[in-house]
């Protein structure tokens, strides 16, 4: 990670940005350098009075007063550092476009709880990146604080489908990169089925990642603590299998080992598939401590 570029969602609704206190931590062990990312629009116009143009050009300057000491921060920490405020409507779609621009590496970005009403009612941002964004995105929560040094990294090491095969590889890469940075342990967990195969052994569903279309194993593949354990180059004690539901799964042994970092891999997919992938990361957000590093 040392000579990537991590993009900072800077949130100009909020005086806390979780995402940048990360980024400098992983820009200071990694050797990273951070662009920071500011979008705003004419909903911050307040009681501001004048042309449009006088209105976004005094929105603009004022926004710039509060991303500049930001940026001179942590350039003051010998990290190299850029910068970059928008005007834009749709400043998801803004952020997409900005790591585009940047080649970057990883989009750091704030995360706070939302209802039900409110994950279901509408795009979120961070439904909209997890969709659209080329890159990995780090989800960070304002709480979050590295405490345990433990990652719990999603693999399904049952599934066939060459793209899942990649998505297992870039789980485990960037679960050895994160653990190497942060001296971390890594866990494996690998949810399978409750469906059982003729030997009365739980047989992974190859609904993994994003909820695919169930596809038949002609020879079903065995899922247990030791293959898993194999396949990842971790102790027996550090892989993990249990039958249920992705994010259910994911969630009770992310409790149950207390881990501070979750990484899941999504196979990007349009229409309602696009839209289950974004919610299952979501449910996870709402419903856990850890941070959620999301690759496709």
């Amino acid at each position: 990670m040392s000579d990537n570029n991590f993009l900072v969602v800077i949130d100009p609704s909020r005086e806390a940005q979780p995402a940048l206190e990360r980024a400098i931590q992983t820009a200071r062990l990694t050797g990273g350098s951070l662009h920071l990312f500011e979008c705003v629009n004419a909903s911050y116009n307040g009681t501001m009075s004048g042309s449009d143009a006088q209105i976004k050009k005094a929105i603009l300057s004022e926004f710039q007063i509060h991303l500049d000491p930001l940026v001179d921060r942590v350039r003051l920490l010998g990290i190299e550092v850029s910068s970059e405020l928008v005007w834009a409507d749709e400043w998801r779609l803004a952020v997409v476009e900005a790591s585009k621009r940047n080649n970057s590496y990883m989009v750091l970005k704030s995360s706070y709880v939302h209802s039900l009403a409110e994950r279901s009612g509408g795009k979120t941002s961070d439904w909209s990146l997890l969709r659209d964004c080329p890159c990995p995105v780090l989800l960070m929560h304002h709480h979050s604080n590295w405490e345990n040094k433990r990652i719990l990294a999603a693999v399904n090491i049952a599934s066939e489908d060459e793209s899942h095969k990649i998505l297992n590889k870039k789980v485990i890469e960037a679960a050895s990169a994160f653990a190497g940075a942060y001296k971390a342990d890594v866990h494996y967990v690998n949810a399978i089925s409750p469906v059982l195969s003729e030997d009365k052994k739980p047989v992974d569903d190859d609904m993994f990642y994003a909820f695919d279309d169930v596809v038949e194993i002609k020879e079903p593949v065995t899922v247990n603590q030791q293959t898993v354990a194999d396949y990842c180059s971790v102790n027996l004690e550090c892989s993990h299998v249990q039958s249920g539901p992705v994010d259910q799964v994911i969630l009770d042994t992310a409790e149950d080992i207390g881990v501070d970092l979750i990484i899941i891999g999504s196979v990007r997919r349009s229409g309602i598939k696009g839209r289950i992938i974004g919610n299952t990361v979501e449910k996870l957000l709402d419903k856990t401590n850890a941070d959620i590093l999301t690759l496709t």
